[in-house]
């Protein structure tokens, strides 16, 4: 025959006699594997011997409610029940919040006693299978939901040499970065971080969650793929203290790559002229108010150039819309070709453009703007029907070392006025702003007609 082991019992109480009576009324039913006579001592006992049933003195050294407490947290499958020689129940709700299963009087008969012990040890136990399930099922719906989530979820650490290593990664977070998620457990996620992302000290939203100083942070951060391309990520981090009692964060990582290339084309268009993909003058003001602020702060040249073709107007007039568009597209890619890569072009109106010359003084702006009327007359020709339209160009120079007193607005307006002044002077010619309107002409060779083909 089998003999049923008896469950153990922690007594926690100071008085000597209680607990001789205590052993003495519990050892047919229980096996007394200690006994403590303060708090800490209850504590310590109940987490070496895991017992299955403490019962604590109310007014033991360190207080029945502290010891209630330290054994419910270290050892949570003994069921406490509190001991009184007080008929009062004044704090019977304290000790149930801490976790008690009953609250008994200090000689009551041991039959009695024993059968509320027993039962108290029965709801126990029952609470805490309860409680296991209850954590067992949250635990299989978390992992079915980070396993197989859309975007990409990972554990990480967040103290010690730990942190920022992966504990757990799921697959979509593979796929996100393009690496088996093999190769990303235990890895820092920093070793797949765009350089330019990575911490500097100062801002790094996990260290952050480390110190405790929020819980949550929202940061959108760039990885390099395993193919190489970069991959932009909105990512959310919220802390939380793991079984283990480390503190870690849940990273969850949406890839909004597309968004950002949309963003990214929409801020281009927004900056450029349709028809000819050069800047327009919401993005040409921005450059030049750029361009003078460097200018004021390091020196150096720069100059403005206003441009209007001469004739286009006969150009729609006598061939349509159709050709002064395909001739105004294909002058701008003129006007490429004969600028330098770093000068700035942008169409502001129908056939007016405007240039800055970065790093170019007064005779630098000068030979460009030879170069732009040359070019211009030698392309500007366009034929439909039998029928051909010639275009030339004039222009007004601003350089910035010459209008040092002026703002962006009026480099530009005493620009577009030269210009202007060189159209009422006979067209294909420059004209130089100077201070007091004593602008000064410019006027090349005249330019070849082309061949008509």
């Amino acid at each position: 025959m089998i003999q049923q082991t008896r469950p153990r019992a922690l007594l926690a109480d100071d008085d000597p006699l209680v607990l001789a009576a205590l052993s003495v009324e519990l050892e047919e039913q229980f096996s007394v594997v200690a006994v403590a006579g303060d708090a800490d001592s209850a504590i310590a006992l109940a987490r070496e011997h895991a017992p299955a049933v403490a019962l604590v003195d109310v007014e033991m050294p360190g207080g029945g409610l502290q010891a209630t407490r330290g054994i419910q947290q270290d050892s949570p499958d003994t069921a406490v029940v509190i001991l009184t020689a007080d008929d009062s129940r004044s704090s019977i709700l304290q000790f149930l919040d801490a976790g008690a299963m009953a609250f008994l009087r200090k000689g009551m008969p041991p039959h009695q006693l024993v059968a509320r012990i027993e039962e108290a040890i029965a709801v126990h136990e029952a609470d805490v299978e309860h409680a296991k399930r209850h954590r067992r099922a949250a635990e299989d719906r978390f992992r079915a939901a980070f396993d197989q989530a859309g975007i990409g979820m990972a554990i990480v650490a967040l103290e010690g040499r730990d942190a920022g290593r992966l504990v757990e990664v799921n697959s979509a977070l593979g796929r996100i970065i393009g690496r088996e998620t093999d190769e990303l457990v235990g890895a820092n996620l920093e070793k797949w971080t765009h350089p330019d992302d990575l911490p500097d000290g100062v801002h790094d939203p996990l260290a952050t969650l480390a110190v405790g100083a929020i819980e949550r942070v929202e940061f959108e951060q760039r990885f390099l793929h395993g193919d190489g391309h970069v991959v932009s990520a909105l990512a959310t981090a919220a802390s939380y203290v793991d079984e283990d009692s480390r503190r870690v964060a849940i990273l969850q990582v949406l890839d909004i790559s597309g968004r950002k290339r949309a963003e990214g084309q929409l801020a281009y268009l927004a900056g450029r002229d349709m028809l000819t993909g050069l800047f327009n003058r919401r993005r040409f003001q921005e450059e030049l108010d750029r361009e003078l602020i460097r200018h004021r702060r390091y020196g150096g040249g720069g100059a403005v150039l206003a441009l209007d073709l001469d004739g286009f107007k006969h150009v729609n007039d006598s061939l349509g819309h159709a050709a002064g568009d395909e001739l105004i597209a294909s002058l701008a890619g003129t006007m490429r070709r004969t600028l330098r890569d770093s000068d700035i072009i942008a169409r502001i109106g129908g056939d007016e453009f405007v240039v800055i010359l970065p790093e170019a003084d007064e005779h630098a702006a000068v030979l460009a703007s030879e170069r732009l009327l040359s070019a211009i007359g030698r392309d500007g020709i366009t034929f439909s029907s039998n029928r051909h339209a010639q275009v030339t160009t004039s222009i007004g120079v601003a350089a910035f070392d010459v209008a040092k007193h002026l703002l962006a607005e009026e480099i530009l307006h005493e620009a577009d006025i030269a210009m202007y002044e060189a159209k009422a002077a006979g067209k294909n010619r420059i004209r130089l702003y100077a201070p007091g309107d004593n602008r000064r002409e410019r006027t090349p060779a005249a330019p070849r007609r082309p061949a008509r083909p």
